[in-house]
C-alpha cells in the first residue's frame, strides 16, 4: 500500500493499543463473570475482523480493521491460558508450545500464499474453526473473583516480571516492526524465505517450551532476557538470510524461556489467572505500542542494525532490573469468592 516505515509502525501501534485495552479489561471481566462466554465471543469477533482485512483498500482502512481485530483478539491469550490451566491442570510450557506450533504453521502458509488477501481469508477460516472448537468446550463450574477495576495486588506481586518483559519487548518490537524489510533489503530474502525464517523460530519454540516446566520461573526469565540480548547482537552480524536461520533457534530459546517463565510465575502467584495473564499480555501490548513507532523512526534515522544494538541495551537493562527485584516477588494468598 506504499506505507513508509513510520506509518507501518503506527498501524502496528494501533493494533497493539487495542490489544492492550482488551487484554487488561476483558481478562479481568473473565475472572469476574466467567471465561467460556468471553472466549466464544472473542474468537467469533476475531474471525469477522480477520476476514474484513481482505476488504481494506488503503492504509487507513487497514489500520481501522486491525484495531477492531485487536479489540477482539485480546480476549484470547489471557482467558484461554486461564481456562486451560484451571480446567486441565497441565503445564504452562505444554500449553504455550501449541501457540508456537500454530504460529509456525501460519508463517509457512503465509510464505507459500504470498498474497495478503489470500492470507487474510485463510486466517479467517482458521479463526472460524477455533471459534467452533471453543463452542464445544464443556461447561464447567468456574470460580469467579471480586476484583477492583485496577487490581493493585495482582500487579504488585508480578511487577518484576511485568516491568522486565515490558522493557525487553519494547526493544524486540523496535526490531520486529521492520524485520521483514530487513530480511529483504539487507539480506536478500524473498517472501518464501521470510516464512521459513519465522517458522524456524516458531517450530523451535514448540519443541523447547514443552521441556521448560520443570525449571524455576525466575531462572527461565533471566535466561530469556540474557539470550535475547545475545540474539539481537548476533543479528547485526548477519550478511545473508541463511545466516539468520540458526539465530532464529537462539531467539526461540530466549522467548520460550522468557514467556514460559513469566506465565509460570504469574499462575503460581495469582489465583486471578485471567487478570494476571491479561496484564502480562498488556505489558507485551504496551511494548508493541512504544516499540514499533520508536523502531520505525530509528530505522529511518540510524538504520536496521543500529536499532538492533539499542534493543540489546534494553534487554540488558531488563535483565539487570529483574535480578535486582526478583526477590521481592512473593506468592499472594489465594482467596476465592
Amino acid at each position: 500500500m506504499g506505507a513508509s516505515r513510520l506509518v507501518i509502525g503506527l498501524v502496528v501501534t494501533g493494533y497493539a493499543a487495542a490489544l492492550l485495552f482488551s487484554s487488561i479489561f476483558l481478562g479481568r471481566f473473565a475472572d469476574v463473570r466467567g471465561r467460556r462466554a468471553i472466549l466464544i465471543a472473542g474468537f467469533a469477533l476475531a474471525a469477522a475482523a480477520t476476514f474484513t482485512q481482505a476488504l481494506a483498500t488503503d492504509v487507513v482502512q487497514l489500520a481501522i480493521v486491525r484495531i477492531l481485530l485487536g479489540l477482539s483478539a485480546g480476549t484470547v491469550p489471557s482467558v484461554l491460558v486461564a481456562y486451560f490451566l484451571y480446567e486441565t491442570k497441565a503445564g504452562v510450557g505444554k500449553f504455550a508450545s501449541f501457540g508456537a506450533l500454530g504460529w509456525g504453521f501460519g508463517s509457512i502458509m503465509a510464505g507459500i500464499f504470498g498474497s495478503a488477501v489470500i492470507i487474510f481469508l485463510f486466517a479467517g477460516g482458521l479463526m472460524v474453526m477455533a471459534a467452533a472448537t471453543i463452542w464445544r468446550l464443556p461447561k464447567t463450574h468456574e470460580i469467579t473473583h471480586a476484583l477492583p477495576l485496577f487490581p493493585k495486588a495482582v500487579f504488585k506481586e508480578n511487577a518484576a516480571v511485568y516491568v522486565s518483559i515490558l522493557i525487553r519487548h519494547t526493544g524486540a518490537h523496535m526490531v520486529w516492526v521492520t524485520y521483514p524489510l530487513f530480511l529483504i533489503d539487507e539480506l536478500g530474502a524473498d517472501k518464501f524465505w521470510i516464512g521459513i525464517v519465522y517458522a524456524t523460530n516458531a517450530f523451535t519454540q514448540f519443541f523447547v517450551m514443552r521441556h521448560l516446566d520443570r525449571i524455576s520461573s525466575s531462572h527461565l526469565v533471566a535466561l530469556g532476557l540474557g539470550f535475547s540480548a545475545v540474539t539481537f547482537s548476533l543479528f547485526t552480524l548477519a550478511r545473508n538470510y541463511l545466516e539468520i536461520i540458526p539465530l532464529q533457534v537462539i531467539l526461540a530459546i530466549s522467548w520460550s524461556s522468557l514467556y514460559v517463565g513469566s506465565l509460570k510465575h504469574i499462575n503460581e502467584c495469582s489465583s486471578e489467572k485471567a487478570t494476571a495473564t491479561g496484564w502480562l499480555s498488556g505489558m507485551i501490548s504496551i511494548a508493541a505500542i512504544m516499540g514499533p513507532v520508536t523502531g520505525g523512526y530509528l530505522n529511518d534515522l540510524i538504520d536496521y542494525r543500529m536499532t538492533m544494538i539499542v534493543a540489546v541495551f534494553l534487554c540488558l537493562t531488563a535483565l539487570a532490573l529483574f535480578i535486582l527485584f526478583k526477590d521481592s516477588m512473593g506468592k499472594a494468598p489465594i482467596v476465592n469468592s
